[in-house]
């Protein structure tokens, strides 16, 4: 397939697969702690702020039951 045919799901499937684009992101957030700007992100199930000066705030535990892109798992039926 060549770079022109390429969907932006390949490209990103690519760009993950390669760690560009951790790469990125890692690059991103230290541009925005430079500019004086916080950085809030997912680690696991804990939502974290990132101070410009290094302090690190927890800001919420998700549920085990919520999926991380918002929506609620189904909760197991009981028989």
């Amino acid at each position: 397939m060549d770079k022109e045919e390429e969907t932006l799901e390949d490209q990103l499937v690519r760009l993950a697969t390669s760690g560009k684009l951790a790469g990125a992101a890692r690059d991103a957030v230290r541009r925005q702690l430079a500019g004086g700007f916080s950085a809030v992100f997912l680690r696991g199930r804990k939502v974290i702020r990132l101070s410009p000066d290094g302090k690190i705030d927890v800001l919420a535990t998700l549920n085990p039951l919520t999926n991380i892109r918002g929506r609620a798992k189904k909760k197991p039926s009981r028989k």
